[in-house]
Protein backbone atom coordinates (compact mmCIF):
# COMPACT_ATOMS: atom_id res chain seq x y z
CA UNK A 1 0.00 0.00 0.00
CA UNK A 2 1.33 3.40 -1.02
CA UNK A 3 1.40 6.12 1.64
CA UNK A 4 1.10 9.87 1.09
CA UNK A 5 4.83 10.24 1.71
CA UNK A 6 5.66 7.65 -0.96
CA UNK A 7 3.42 9.28 -3.56
CA UNK A 8 4.97 12.71 -2.95
CA UNK A 9 8.41 11.45 -3.79
CA UNK A 10 9.82 10.17 -7.03
CA UNK A 11 10.22 6.52 -7.98
CA UNK A 12 13.05 6.04 -5.54
CA UNK A 13 11.31 7.88 -2.67
CA UNK A 14 13.26 11.15 -3.09
CA UNK A 15 11.35 14.44 -3.04
CA UNK A 16 10.07 15.58 -6.41
CA UNK A 17 9.45 19.16 -7.50
CA UNK A 18 6.01 20.03 -8.76
CA UNK A 19 6.94 23.17 -10.72
CA UNK A 20 9.75 23.54 -13.21
CA UNK A 21 10.71 27.02 -14.37
CA UNK A 22 11.55 27.17 -18.07
CA UNK A 23 12.40 30.85 -18.15
CA UNK A 24 11.44 34.10 -16.50
CA UNK A 25 7.91 34.03 -17.84
CA UNK A 26 7.25 30.30 -18.30
CA UNK A 27 6.68 27.53 -15.81
CA UNK A 28 5.51 23.94 -16.02
CA UNK A 29 3.34 22.12 -13.48
CA UNK A 30 4.55 18.51 -13.75
CA UNK A 31 3.39 15.23 -12.32
CA UNK A 32 4.03 11.53 -12.91
CA UNK A 33 1.53 11.30 -15.77
CA UNK A 34 2.11 14.61 -17.58
CA UNK A 35 2.57 18.34 -17.36
CA UNK A 36 0.61 21.57 -17.70
CA UNK A 37 2.04 24.94 -18.71
CA UNK A 38 1.39 27.77 -16.24
CA UNK A 39 0.74 31.21 -17.76
CA UNK A 40 3.12 33.90 -16.49
CA UNK A 41 0.29 36.03 -15.08
CA UNK A 42 -1.19 33.15 -13.04
CA UNK A 43 0.24 33.98 -9.63
CA UNK A 44 -2.33 31.91 -7.74
CA UNK A 45 -1.24 28.61 -9.30
CA UNK A 46 2.40 29.35 -8.58
CA UNK A 47 1.68 30.24 -4.95
CA UNK A 48 -0.39 27.08 -4.44
CA UNK A 49 2.33 24.98 -6.06
CA UNK A 50 4.92 26.58 -3.79
CA UNK A 51 2.86 25.75 -0.70
CA UNK A 52 2.39 22.20 -1.96
CA UNK A 53 6.11 21.72 -2.57
CA UNK A 54 6.98 23.20 0.82
CA UNK A 55 4.38 21.31 2.87
CA UNK A 56 3.71 18.08 0.96
CA UNK A 57 6.59 17.27 -1.37
CA UNK A 58 9.30 17.33 1.29
CA UNK A 59 11.60 19.73 -0.56
CA UNK A 60 12.18 22.01 2.43
CA UNK A 61 10.80 25.44 3.14
CA UNK A 62 13.97 27.45 2.50
CA UNK A 63 14.75 25.88 -0.86
CA UNK A 64 11.16 26.04 -2.00
CA UNK A 65 10.69 29.69 -1.02
CA UNK A 66 13.94 30.69 -2.73
CA UNK A 67 12.97 28.77 -5.87
CA UNK A 68 9.78 30.82 -6.17
CA UNK A 69 11.46 34.11 -5.27
CA UNK A 70 10.14 34.47 -1.71
CA UNK A 71 11.80 34.57 1.68
CA UNK A 72 11.01 32.05 4.41
CA UNK A 73 9.03 34.78 6.17
CA UNK A 74 7.01 35.46 3.00
CA UNK A 75 6.37 31.74 2.60
CA UNK A 76 5.06 31.38 6.16
CA UNK A 77 2.90 34.48 5.78
CA UNK A 78 1.31 33.00 2.65
CA UNK A 79 0.85 29.66 4.38
CA UNK A 80 -0.93 31.38 7.28
CA UNK A 81 -3.19 33.27 4.87
CA UNK A 82 -4.01 30.05 3.05
CA UNK A 83 -4.78 28.19 6.28
CA UNK A 84 -6.99 31.00 7.60
CA UNK A 85 -8.83 32.07 4.45
CA UNK A 86 -8.17 29.57 1.66
CA UNK A 87 -6.83 30.16 -1.83
CA UNK A 88 -8.74 33.43 -2.26
CA UNK A 89 -6.45 35.10 0.27
CA UNK A 90 -3.48 34.35 -1.98
CA UNK A 91 -5.02 36.39 -4.78
CA UNK A 92 -5.27 39.50 -2.68
CA UNK A 93 -2.13 41.54 -2.47
CA UNK A 94 -1.33 44.32 -0.07
CA UNK A 95 -3.88 46.93 -1.00
CA UNK A 96 -4.24 50.32 0.53
CA UNK A 97 -7.42 50.89 2.40
CA UNK A 98 -7.85 54.31 0.83
CA UNK A 99 -6.67 55.65 -2.48
CA UNK A 100 -4.06 58.35 -2.23
CA UNK A 101 -5.02 60.23 -5.39
CA UNK A 102 -6.61 63.61 -5.01
CA UNK A 103 -9.72 64.11 -7.08
CA UNK A 104 -9.70 66.86 -9.67
CA UNK A 105 -12.65 68.63 -8.05
CA UNK A 106 -10.73 68.91 -4.77
CA UNK A 107 -7.62 70.28 -6.48
CA UNK A 108 -9.75 72.80 -8.42
CA UNK A 109 -11.54 73.90 -5.25
CA UNK A 110 -8.24 74.44 -3.40
CA UNK A 111 -6.76 76.44 -6.28
CA UNK A 112 -9.95 78.52 -6.60
CA UNK A 113 -10.02 79.28 -2.86
CA UNK A 114 -6.33 80.15 -2.90
CA UNK A 115 -6.84 82.71 -5.66
CA UNK A 116 -9.92 84.15 -3.94
CA UNK A 117 -8.17 84.31 -0.55
CA UNK A 118 -4.43 84.72 -1.23
CA UNK A 119 -3.60 85.68 2.36
CA UNK A 120 -5.49 82.74 3.95
CA UNK A 121 -3.51 79.98 5.64
CA UNK A 122 -4.04 76.32 4.84
CA UNK A 123 -6.09 76.00 8.05
CA UNK A 124 -8.36 78.83 6.91
CA UNK A 125 -8.74 77.26 3.47
CA UNK A 126 -9.59 73.92 5.07
CA UNK A 127 -12.40 75.54 7.07
CA UNK A 128 -13.79 77.26 3.96
CA UNK A 129 -13.68 74.05 1.92
CA UNK A 130 -15.25 71.99 4.68
CA UNK A 131 -18.12 74.49 4.88
CA UNK A 132 -18.50 73.92 1.15
CA UNK A 133 -19.00 70.19 1.77
CA UNK A 134 -15.53 68.81 0.92
CA UNK A 135 -13.65 66.50 3.25
CA UNK A 136 -10.08 67.68 3.14
CA UNK A 137 -7.18 68.02 5.55
CA UNK A 138 -4.84 70.94 6.03
CA UNK A 139 -1.92 68.77 4.94
CA UNK A 140 -3.61 67.92 1.64
CA UNK A 141 -4.18 71.62 1.03
CA UNK A 142 -0.51 72.32 1.76
CA UNK A 143 0.54 69.61 -0.70
CA UNK A 144 -1.69 71.02 -3.45
CA UNK A 145 -0.44 74.57 -2.80
CA UNK A 146 3.16 73.38 -3.02
CA UNK A 147 2.50 71.24 -6.10
CA UNK A 148 0.99 74.15 -8.05
CA UNK A 149 3.40 76.78 -6.71
CA UNK A 150 0.74 78.81 -4.92
CA UNK A 151 2.81 79.62 -1.84
CA UNK A 152 2.73 83.14 -0.49
CA UNK A 153 5.80 85.03 -1.48
CA UNK A 154 7.42 87.04 1.24
CA UNK A 155 9.05 90.11 -0.21
CA UNK A 156 11.07 92.57 1.80
CA UNK A 157 8.90 95.48 2.94
CA UNK A 158 11.52 98.00 2.10
CA UNK A 159 15.14 98.32 1.33
CA UNK A 160 17.44 98.10 4.24
CA UNK A 161 19.04 101.40 5.02
CA UNK A 162 22.69 101.46 4.36
CA UNK A 163 24.74 103.08 7.07
CA UNK A 164 27.34 105.42 5.94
Amino acid sequence: METARDSAGGRNGSPQALVTFLGEDRALLAGPAGALPIPAQDKLTLKLAMLYEGQCAGLGIGRTAAKFGYSRQGYYKMLQQFRNHGAGALLQGHRRKYTRRRKDEIVQAVVRQRYQNPEASSADLAVLLRHGGLRISERTIERIITLYGLQQRTYPKGRAKVRS
